[in-house]
């Protein structure tokens, strides 16, 4: 099973992007909802870099898909 990181601001310095995200880690690094990260799972906005792991199967996704939204959505600068 992989780990996740906690993250702690939002920078997207502190994003690994070959770590694996929880769905409400990436909600509060995108400042959205985590319903809305939950959807985008479902809906293929996230390039297939999420996938559901862990006992419960919740939803994971991959950090360059964080970085990748916020270049996109101008959060980094």
């Amino acid at each position: 099973m992989l780990g996740t990181q906690m993250i702690t601001n939002n920078s997207s310095n502190n994003v690994d992007s070959q770590n694996w995200y929880t769905a409400a880690e990436v909600a509060q690094h995108l400042g959205i909802k985590e319903q809305t990260v939950t959807d985008y799972c479902r809906d293929g906005r996230f390039k297939k870099k999420a996938r559901k792991q862990g006992p419960r199967m919740r939803w994971h996704i991959l950090g360059s898909e964080i970085i990748r939204l916020r270049n996109e959505w101008g959060l980094d600068g």
